[in-house]
């Protein structure tokens, strides 16, 4: 099997994967650039964002609650619980941190809440997403800042100062493309940040997989030394690995030695999990509801903090985070 990353041309398979109970897939692991990946139809995305019923329903659930938020001026509550998010927080702070940032882009911007809050900064911000149901909810909830790809409109003479993607890189289906193009796009010296998901952390458990996300979504998984190795050469390159919480752990290991595998056995469809009434259905909140749901957040914040420092000693931080590797591209 040809590797869908590097090209490599005898990419082995893994293993068979049954991440819902309608919708199974064969895993290939490359030996030239270390990564594992899947294939996938390629309108998977437009069906997860049309059917609100789907895994993608909590992409609608954050626009809504994030309009709501924006619309009674509650930008200082909207940036703390966007801090909540690991990947959120790491391209807040980064971007952020730098003074001669003016012109941002999102590759990948699904229902658009990312986006939001850079608009309400003040900054220059456009965002890209493949989906179209995606995208038209986007600039329904926060203006009209989105696009699907074939509408983006053509740049100034200006480059980007800052681009950035947030659980996409996973995603797509040339990932090392889509980096070469968004170096195109950047200004020399501007920033493209982005997090990835880590092979290391499902060799850990002896896994084909990670276990919080699946195909199709998510069809690629990462060796970290694949951006210095493809990028080292037009960009200044930095990885960084975030380690998993001791909680997640000590919850995988349990799963591990009941089941022979940290990755959920399927339980429902991949099309019709949360169908009316469901808890991925989408409803319009009140800003009560949203105020609510962070409260909630943050208590839920304290538990896991506790539960984390009661179970870091013993298990340490041996285990990458599923998500946590963390990649900054200052261009040449």
């Amino acid at each position: 099997m040809k590797c869908r990353i590097c090209g490599y041309q005898d990419a082995d398979r893994v293993g068979r994967l049954m991440p819902y109970l309608d919708y199974a897939v064969s895993v290939y692991g490359c030996g030239n650039c270390g990564s594992r990946f899947v294939s996938r139809k390629p309108d998977a995305y437009e069906r997860l964002h049309s059917d609100a019923a789907s895994t993608y329903g909590k992409h609608h659930s954050a626009a809504s609650d994030a309009k709501s938020v924006l619309e009674n001026k509650a930008a200082g509550d909207f940036r703390q619980n966007l801090l909540e998010t690991p990947k959120y927080k790491y391209v807040i702070e980064a971007i952020e941190g730098e003074d001669n940032i003016e012109r941002i882009l999102e590759m990948g911007c699904s229902t658009g809440v990312l986006g939001a809050y850079f608009v309400s900064r003040g900054y220059k911000y456009v965002g890209v997403d493949v989906s179209r149901t995606a995208v038209e909810m986007a600039k329904s909830s926060f203006g009209p800042h989105y696009y699907v790809p074939e509408e983006l409109p053509s740049p100034d003479d200006r480059q980007y100062d800052a681009i950035y993607f947030v659980g996409t890189i996973g995603c797509v289906d040339d990932p090392l493309e889509f980096i070469r193009q968004a170096l195109v796009k950047l200004r020399p010296g501007g920033m493209l940040l982005f997090n990835a998901p880590n092979v290391e952390a499902c060799e850990k458990f002896d896994d084909i997989w990670l276990s919080g996300t699946m195909p199709p979504d998510l069809v690629n998984l990462f060796d970290r030394k694949i951006w210095e190795r493809y990028f080292g050469g037009s960009a200044e390159v930095i990885t960084m690995i975030e380690t998993e919480r001791p909680e997640k752990v000590f919850k995988k290991i349990v799963r591990k030695m009941v089941t022979g595998s940290s990755v959920p056995k399927a339980k429902v469809n991949l099309y019709t999990a949360g169908r009316a009434g469901g808890e991925n259905e989408h409803k319009e909140r009140s800003t009560d509801a949203v105020r609510l749901r962070y409260a909630r957040g943050l208590l839920s914040g304290i538990y896991h903090r506790l539960l984390d420092t009661i179970l870091a000693l013993p298990l340490g931080n041996r285990y990458p985070s599923e998500f946590g590797e963390y990649i900054v591209m200052r261009k040449k």
